[in-house]
């Protein structure tokens, strides 16, 4: 199909030169031919007329050539320059790499070049005969807007979505102008370019950039000749510097580099070598400030004018402030301020390095609150970082620069003296410890007192290391926290032993409650009144492969190791087992006394775990007793209370253990929705033999009556006791006088199973 050629120039077209220039050669001629005629006719001029006309007639002929052939002569010239324009365009069209696409007034396709074509992957003959319909969507108001636009500016730039004939889409850049041909027609071209690849390349710029920007190290993109292209944002942070005073420019460390030649010189064989370098370099800020940057510097492409390089870095102060702070919050206690036990451990290990062995001595103390948790579950967790916080400035006060404080656990505190000249110096610091925490100390309007004990290991007699002192020291303060004693104590062999037997015993315990070694013995509760049994308490055993472990071995182990939880659990289950296959015939009538540590009575979701286990065995709450200490009554009141309450509404009864050799707890009788008390059995087996036992024990009997509280007299092994007791008004004993503690199987043939022996003739607790 011929393809419509675009005008050179707008306007409607003149006469042609060359017609014009002969018209008027021939008139001329004419003239002259005339004049001659008219001038023969009338005989003027006849003498000379002959040879004046043939005089004319070549002038005539001449200027005739003259008037036809110079303008002919222009007008092919221009003509010629027009046709070679008008080729020179159709090759420029033909052979451009942008489409250019020719249409009428009304939109119809009248041309589009290869290029368009090829660009939207239609022939021209396709694109003619269906119009621009086949690749854009000519409802879409963004393309009604721009022949709006086209309209009223007559030319118009825009970014256009269409489709190729494949069906992919694809952005042209349009180009649109209004123009009229050489017949005067209005048409319209366009120059289109498919810049799809182009946007896409952008995006992929964009999302670079973002992730440039999101990298925390200083990332700078440079040439060959070390001069930016890029930067990130860090890298504006860190050197102060924006990306437009950098970039074109060379780096600011190549140019300190400059300097230094022969660290220059490292990095470029470095980076020649490897195409990798890692280090540190010096640069500045914009402000001229010092800067240190470690990092990497990556080569992209071969050595030479084409390479680039890409750099990361960080700013070195600032890591050295986060591991400045990484240090204060591994080796301080954010409480007291003091070092904590990392900290004082690297510092016992460099003064340990000074000292001689044959002629320095040095110790280490352990200092152990006393009574600090109740206060701490009294007034609070803040109050209670705030006596912390006093007690280690009154420690700091007492060993002055004499050696070093640390906040080694929860209410304990450890102490370096490397400046003593004899063991004894270490026993005065401890003397002045123990006073100095026993002084009143008033916080936030209130007043409370302290007390500690201290052990004590020395350097080199307990130990050479740091790890082997601090043992030393711990078993020592275990062993003051045992005597109860405000003192001090020193380390020996024998408490060594002690606190290795101590951790063998807690390895092994652990293993049996994973083993089933760990069973329940009962002994019985009866009445007073007819000594008939009424219920039983659930005590532990351990039945060791090699022996039963008396439960005065493994009991104060198991609390101190904080494995009083997982065994009172233990204890709670057997409870369950042993019920449903011995106790439940004599269900309704009994009762099973369970003793709970305070650190699974204060456990929040305890009442819930412990009714959860009756209901799964089907047992009635009101079958089961708590017991709990007054200790743990005192010192976990934000959390038993709560729990005395759900035990209670639930059914269970509450009583309160070995009452009478704890805290004060008088006040407590009359607050708490307790059921009964327990008297501990020092009281009744002094009772006879001390009056102040004797009065005690009436004290408190009478006292539960006043409250209508349940008293059980624990410890009862004579018969002489019993009867007091019942002439007191206590309505419940227990003791060897009516049964040693037995297994589950014991108990039911003699008690549970038909008849039974009287209670004083059983048989001896087996462990």
């Amino acid at each position: 199909m011929r393809r419509e050629k675009p005008a050179l120039k707008r306007g409607a077209p003149g006469p042609h030169p060359v017609i014009t220039a002969s018209v008027l050669a021939l008139a001329y001629a004419a003239v002259c031919v005339v004049g001659w005629l008219a001038l023969g006719l009338d005989g003027i001029g006849a003498p000379w007329g002959l040879p004046t006309t043939l005089f004319f007639i070549p002038l005539a002929l001449v200027y005739l050539a003259f008037a036809t052939g110079v303008p002919v002569y222009h007008a092919l010239r221009t003509e010629f320059a027009r046709r070679d324009l008008a080729g020179e365009y159709a090759l420029l069209i033909e052979h451009s790499a942008d489409g250019i696409v020719t249409t009428a007034r009304d939109g119809r396709i009248l041309s589009a070049n290869p290029a368009a074509c090829r660009i939207l992957g239609y022939p021209e003959e396709t694109l003619v005969s269906n119009g621009p319909g086949l690749v854009v969507d000519e409802t879409d108001p963004a393309i009604t807007d721009l022949l709006e636009r086209r309209r009223r500016h007559r030319s118009v730039r825009a970014r256009v979505p269409a489709r190729r004939a494949d069906g992919a889409k694809i952005t042209l850049a349009l180009t649109s102008a209004l123009y009229r041909n050489s017949a005067g027609a209005p048409r319209n071209v366009m120059v289109i370019r498919d810049i799809t690849e182009t946007i896409i390349a952008e995006q992929e710029r964009e999302k670079a950039q973002l992730a440039l920007n999101s990298i925390t190290n200083a990332v700078a993109i440079l040439d060959s000749d070390w001069r930016v292209m890029a930067v990130n944002n860090a890298f504006e942070e860190i050197s102060g510097r924006s990306a437009e005073a950098v970039t074109g420019r060379l780096v600011p460390f190549r140019e300190l580099l400059d300097g230094h030649p022969r660290e220059r010189q490292a990095m470029d064989d470095r980076l020649a070598q490897y195409g990798v370098w890692h280090g540190s370099v010096s640069s500045r800020t914009s402000d001229g400030s010092p800067l240190r940057l470690a990092g990497t510097i990556t080569r992209v492409g071969e050595d030479g004018p084409d390479c680039s390089y890409i750099c990361c870095f960080y700013d070195c102060a600032e890591i050295e402030a986060y591991k400045h702070r990484i240090n204060v919050l591994t080796t301080f206690d954010s409480v007291t301020g003091l070092p904590n036990r990392e900290g004082f451990t690297a510092t016992l290990q460099r003064r340990l390095g000074a000292l001689d062995p044959e002629k320095d001595i040095c110790a280490v103390l352990a200092v152990n609150l006393r009574h600090f948790r109740p206060i701490n579950e009294s007034y609070g967790h803040a109050f209670g970082d705030a006596v912390l916080k006093a007690i280690g400035e009154r420690l700091q006060t007492v060993v002055d620069d004499e050696g070093e404080v640390a906040r080694h656990t929860g209410d304990s505190f450890l102490v370096c003296l490397d400046q003593i000249s004899h063991p004894m110096d270490a026993a005065l610091t401890a003397q002045a410890i123990n006073d100095a925490v026993a002084r009143p100390l008033t916080l936030q309007g209130t007043t409370i007192t302290l007390g500690s004990g201290v052990g004590i290991g020395t350097y080199p007699s307990c130990g050479l290391t740091d790890s082997e002192l601090l043992r030393s020291a711990e078993a020592a303060a275990s062993e003051a926290k045992r005597l109860d004693t405000q003192g001090y104590c020193f380390y020996t062999d024998e408490l060594g032993d002690r606190a290795r037997q101590f951790i063998e015993i807690a390895a092994q315990l652990r293993l049996a409650m994973e083993t089933a070694e760990l069973t329940n013995y009962y002994q019985p509760v009866v009445r007073s009144r007819d000594f008939a049994v009424v219920g039983f308490e659930a005590l532990v055993r351990w039945r060791h492969p090699d022996r039963v472990v008396p439960p005065g071995d493994f009991l104060p182990v198991a609390e101190e190791a904080g494995l009083m939880r997982e065994l009172s659990n233990v204890v709670v289950e057997n409870v369950c087992l042993d019920w449903r296959r011995w106790f439940r015939s004599r269900g309704t009538e009994l009762s099973i006394s369970i003793n709970f540590s305070g650190e699974q009575f204060g456990a929040p979701d305890m009442a819930d775990r412990l009714l959860e286990r009756l209901e799964s065995f089907n047992i009635d709450p009101q079958n089961v007793v708590a017991e709990i200490t007054e200790d743990t009554l005192v010192s976990n009141q934000g959390t038993v209370v709560p729990c005395i309450h759900r035990l209670r509404a639930a059914g269970v009864r509450v009583l309160i253990d070995d009452f009478g050799t704890g805290y004060s707890s008088l006040s407590y009788l009359a607050e708490l929705e307790i059921d009964g008390l327990k008297i501990d059995r020092t009281f009744i087996a002094r009772m006879h033999d001390n009056e102040a036992s004797e009065a005690i024990v009436r004290g408190i009997i009478a006292l539960a009556g006043e409250l209508d509280l349940i008293v059980v007299a624990e410890g009862v092994e004579t018969h002489e006791q019993a009867l007091y007791l019942r002439e007191l008004g206590c309505r419940y004993l227990q003791g060897y006088y009516f049964h040693r503690p037995a297994p589950a199987p014991r108990i039911h043939a003699r008690y549970l199973d038909g008849d039974s022996t009287s209670p004083h003739e059983g048989d001896d607790d087996e462990g």
